[in-house]
């Protein structure tokens, strides 16, 4: 893999992006497809793995839950093979868990929530930490729980 194919994976992510971000969601899906699939021929784990994550996220806004979860799944378990520290990688608990909120699946998501917030602490990153503290705040919000909300939104 030359840097040009290596740039060419996060350049058709970054226009999916772009694409969804102006409303297009169809073609900023074929952008990610064609990214994942040349991630993958290449061999760029972390650039399938987050250009996944990114592809999941327009599945979750358009209320296609499982195809998002199977998405977030495949990227977690890419980015832990390469034992990440992105961002995108953490954050990634955040979508899970909200996902499986949006699902009514309370229980799983704050799970995913948790284990964000406890690997987070772990990179000693305050910025990450308070990502996933900002993450489990919003989560008790959406459960209407202010009061389980206030002390991980202080924290952020």
């Amino acid at each position: 893999a030359t840097p040009n194919d290596t740039s060419r994976v996060r350049l058709l992510g970054q226009a999916g992006q772009a694409a969804r971000n102006s409303g297009q969601s169809a073609q900023a899906e074929r952008y990610y497809e064609q990214s994942v699939r040349l991630a993958e021929h290449l061999g760029d784990r972390t650039g399938q793995a987050r250009t996944l994550v990114y592809w999941g996220l327009i599945k979750q806004s358009t209320a296609r839950l499982d195809t998002a979860l199977i998405l977030f799944e495949k990227a977690k378990k890419l980015f832990e093979q390469q034992r990440s520290t992105e961002t995108t990688y953490y954050r990634l608990y955040n979508d899970i868990g909200y996902t499986y909120q949006l699902q009514g699946n309370y229980q799983t998501g704050l799970r995913y929530f948790m284990k964000g917030l406890k690997l987070a602490e772990g990179q000693r990153d305050p910025f990450l930490t308070s990502l996933l503290n900002t993450g489990l705040g919003m989560y008790f919000m959406r459960q209407q729980q202010p009061r389980r909300a206030l002390p991980y939104l202080q924290q952020a």
